[in-house]
């Protein structure tokens, strides 16, 4: 996933842009690169455009695990699923028994800061875990 944040000047372009609202919205940051890494530094718009990388690459089949690729579906709602993370501080667990959000932040964070399980991975008996 670092790879894929660092080494798509696409990725960065894309997040620049939805920042800037396509130059509409002025930004203290002018520097492209400075404004990137600001945006990507923030622990939860990181985490969020992180999601989307995720989802973007997941979709185009383009994981070399294939267990991290997937087909979209209009069957499921992916747009609910990739902002949850931009909401979710260090320390949380994002509750959700969607398999491919729960791939995506254990990608997005590898290091287990930011969670995401089944509800039973929040509680047992009544009272909270971890």
């Amino acid at each position: 996933m670092s790879e894929a944040v660092s080494g798509l000047p696409s990725f960065q372009e894309m997040v620049v842009n939805w920042v800037r609202n396509g130059g509409k919205r002025r930004c203290l940051i002018a520097d492209q690169d400075d404004l990137y890494n600001a945006v990507m530094g923030s622990q939860h718009l990181g985490n969020f455009f992180k999601t989307i990388l995720y989802y973007l690459i997941s979709s185009s089949r383009a994981w070399q695990d294939q267990g991290h690729n997937f087909d979209p579906s209009d069957q499921r709602d992916d747009w609910t699923d990739i902002t949850l993370p931009l909401y979710a501080a260090r320390g949380d667990l994002i509750l959700t028994d969607d398999k491919k959000l729960r791939n995506a932040v254990a990608m997005i964070e590898p290091s287990g800061v930011l969670r995401a399980g089944p509800a039973t991975a929040c509680c047992q008996e009544g009272r909270p875990v971890g």
